[in-house]
């Protein structure tokens, strides 16, 4: 389980760096890369996630993420047919 960045403070004076993460059955990465941003030397960013109608473990990953500050929005989308 993530821990919340004790760092991570909207009030920094660091420039805020926004991360648009889009992720289509993303379980086998999505980890990772959450893990990545919150291990960064810069503390003032955010992550805002869209998942294209995944129906792997991807939704459940960024579930885990939400309540610790790591994801500030989290969009969901279902695939429609082309």
């Amino acid at each position: 389980m993530p821990e919340k960045n004790a760092s991570h403070d909207v009030n920094n004076a660091l420039p805020k760096v926004a991360i648009l993460l889009c992720t289509y059955h993303g379980q086998h990465y999505l980890a990772e890369q959450l893990d990545s941003f919150q291990a960064q030397s810069h503390s003032n960013w955010a992550v805002w996630a869209s998942d294209d109608g995944s129906e792997d473990d991807t939704r459940a990953i960024l579930n885990v993420y939400r309540p610790i500050e790591i994801i500030r929005q989290y969009i969901e989308q279902q695939q429609t047919p082309h």
